[in-house]
């Protein structure tokens, strides 16, 4: 079925983000930690998460794909619903010798909410160059654009606390 073109002013456009952080440790340690479930669990935990859950789905020296699976508050355009719970599950998939991820996130919200992304570590002398990126894409008229924005917000405020939970345990 052919759909027809975004139209902007309906707030029916991706919101991207993309910026990159120095992290004091190697590429592997970085990415070993990234994809080590204490640190999963923690940083989900510091985003609110009442439970979650990290389930391997293929692990082999060129490849990690792995599901989280999180309950956390309910989200309505209004803000947190702390007396509602929801369902989300972001699938994450690992090119081991290439340091580089892509992920996608799914939720209670059905196909009109689309987030997903990646990381990239590449070496930066002794230290890495994390990038991280997000395309985000709510295609709800009149107010997908400004819950693209929130979500967005969302990701700049919480990428440093998380880069410095990866630094943590990839010196530990």
């Amino acid at each position: 079925m052919a759909v027809g073109p975004r139209l902007w002013f309906l707030g029916e456009v991706s919101t991207k983000i993309d910026r990159s952080f120095p992290v004091d440790a190697p590429p592997e340690k970085v990415g070993a930690a990234m994809r080590n479930p204490a640190l999963i669990e923690e940083s989900e935990k510091a985003r609110d998460a009442i439970s979650v859950r990290i389930t391997d789905r293929e692990k082999t020296d060129q490849r990690h794909q792995y599901e989280v699976l999180v309950v956390s508050p309910a989200r309505t355009v209004k803000g947190i619903d702390k007396t509602k719970t929801e369902d989300n599950r972001t699938t994450v998939t690992w090119n081991l010798p290439g340091l580089s991820a892509k992920w996608s996130w799914t939720g209670v919200h059905g196909p009109k909410v689309k987030i997903e992304g990646g990381y990239e570590l590449k070496p930066n002398g002794a230290g890495t160059s994390l990038r991280m990126y997000a395309e985000i894409d709510i295609g709800l008229p009149l107010v997908g654009g400004m819950i693209e924005k929130k979500i967005k917000e969302g990701f700049e405020s919480a990428w440093p606390d998380y880069v410095a939970r990866v630094s943590k345990y990839a010196k530990s």
